[in-house]
Order: structure tokens, then C-alpha cells, then sequence
């Protein structure tokens, strides 16, 4: 007894084509993702005032130092791997 499978290679064709699909699809929507986070920093830098002078922040195991400005400067947007 055999069994033959007819149109494997269509149906591998198709599988090609979508995986080919889904990596466009995923670049355009990091494309996508990263230019509504610009608006997001780009809006954030301009209305996030600066405290003026250096904070300090006490953890359990350090105190650590923040300077003026910190925020503002470091809005933005990341793509994690």
C-alpha cells in the first residue's frame, strides 16, 4: 500500500510566499510603530521642562544621580531584538 500526495509543491509555493509576506508585513509595521513613537518623543521633548537642578534617587542598595535634563534628552523610541 502507498500513498502519493498530489500538489506539494503548489501548497510548498504557498507556504514561500507567505512567510515572504509576513517578513514585508513586519517591517512595515516596525516602520509603521517607530513613526508614531517620533511624534510621541518629538512631543514629549517639547513639553517636558527641565527641574533645573540635579535629583537624586535612593534605591534599597545605591543613591543615584539624575541629572537636569535627563528625561527630555532621553525620550524616545527602541525596537527590542
Amino acid at each position: 500500500m502507498s500513498v502519493t500526495v498530489t500538489g506539494v509543491s503548489e501548497l510548498n509555493r504557498r507556504i514561500d510566499r507567505l512567510a515572504q509576506w509576513s517578513i514585508r508585513d513586519s517591517e512595515a509595521l516596525q516602520k509603521i510603530g517607530h513613526q508614531v513613537g517620533d511624534v510621541y518623543a518629538n512631543y514629549l521633548k517639547a513639553n517636558v521642562k527641565d527641574l533645573g537642578k540635579d535629583m537624586t534617587v535612593r534605591t534599597k542598595k545605591d543613591t543615584l544621580k539624575v541629572k537636569k535634563g535627563q528625561l527630555r534628552r532621553s525620550s524616545g523610541t527602541w525596537q527590542p531584538n
